[in-house]
């Protein structure tokens, strides 16, 4: 699941900077170029303040600084490849000769930076954007496609969050192909031919004098003459 892949991706990021929060100054410091007394207060405040990592929206008993993945909308993008994923061909696989169905969806999460300060947001925001970033090719691993990020900021809505918090929400874009095994496929699968039997009224001159390099046998198990084939 995508979503438990962006929250990995993000615990084991928040987990690297606490073990080494050198890493808070190789974002703000020599990437944004904030003054040093900013920095520092960011990793003060960051020690202190573990970010929350919610899976969906976040509740009124959420602790803050939190950030939420919640599914923004997804659609199967390609439908032309239908049956096109080929046949499962592993004769040790419980699926062997089933035909694979292929299908390309596309993805966009929310990764909503939630806290109780706008800077805070801001701060929770570019960490979470650089792990994102930091991380794209552990997710090209996992199959995920055509990834893009953006962001913007956000208005509280009072329906679903306390008062007093401030939004910003990372939106993760990305395409994957989606496939499912039809079982019923196997069914209907020709059998492997292993030989040809007619009937002794038939001759190998009725096809033309096509040649197959298939012994002719007829239906009593009886061979044709030598070099009869068809």
């Amino acid at each position: 699941m995508i979503q438990r892949y962006l929250i990995d991706l993000l615990q084991d990021g928040f987990d690297a900077i606490v073990a080494d929060p050198i890493i808070l100054e190789d974002i703000f410091l020599e990437n944004y170029g904030l003054a040093g007394e900013e920095v520092a207060a960011i990793k003060t405040f960051f020690a202190a303040h573990p970010v929350s990592l919610v899976n969906g929206y976040s509740r009124q008993d959420n602790k803050y600084p939190a950030i939420a993945i919640t599914l923004g909308s997804e659609s199967e993008s390609q439908t032309v490849l239908g049956d096109d994923g080929g046949m499962v061909m592993d004769e040790d696989d419980e699926n062997f000769r089933c035909d694979i169905n292929t299908a390309i969806w596309e993805h966009t999460y929310f990764l909503t930076v939630i806290s109780e300060h706008p800077d805070t947001t801001a701060y929770y925001y570019e960490i979470a954007k650089t792990i994102l970033l930091a991380g794209l090719e552990q997710l090209i691993e996992k199959g995920l496609a055509s990834i893009k990020v953006s962001g913007e900021e956000l208005l509280l809505d009072p329906a679903y969050m306390p008062e007093h918090l401030f939004l910003r929400r990372i939106i993760f874009s990305c395409e994957r192909e989606l496939q499912q095994i039809n079982r019923d496929s196997r069914l209907f699968k020709a059998s492997r031919v292993e030989g040809i039997a007619v009937d002794k009224s038939g001759s190998p001159s009725d096809v033309g004098g096509v040649k197959t390099n298939v012994t002719v046998y007829f239906a009593d198990g009886e061979e044709t003459d030598a070099g009869d084939q068809i």
